[in-house]
């Protein structure tokens, strides 16, 4: 038996990304996502997140992406595991 990939009478269609409703801009910063240096001569890197953590990587700069793509793949040597800080608006 094929299961159907419909969604049935009720729901709704999908919808377009510029249709979707966008959260204030004021909560987009209200939280960010930081890499502490373990290692000397390493800078704290922080990066905006959602409240729980989540960073938007393409809404990045290039730079900035770089450096998240680095903290990442070096937590646990030259940076400690990240912390969500709650910052001002």
């Amino acid at each position: 038996m094929q299961r159907s990939t419909r969604h049935g009478p009720s729901a709704a269609p999908p919808q377009a990304d510029a249709d979707r409703p966008q959260p204030p801009a004021d909560t987009a910063t209200a939280a960010q996502l930081q890499f502490l240096p373990r290692a000397a001569g390493r800078r704290l890197l922080a990066f905006p997140c959602n409240p729980s953590g989540q960073v938007e990587i393409d809404l990045l700069s290039a730079q900035a992406r770089n450096d998240y793509l680095f903290a990442r793949a070096l937590r646990g040597r030259d940076y400690a595991f990240p912390i969500v800080v709650q910052v001002a608006a």
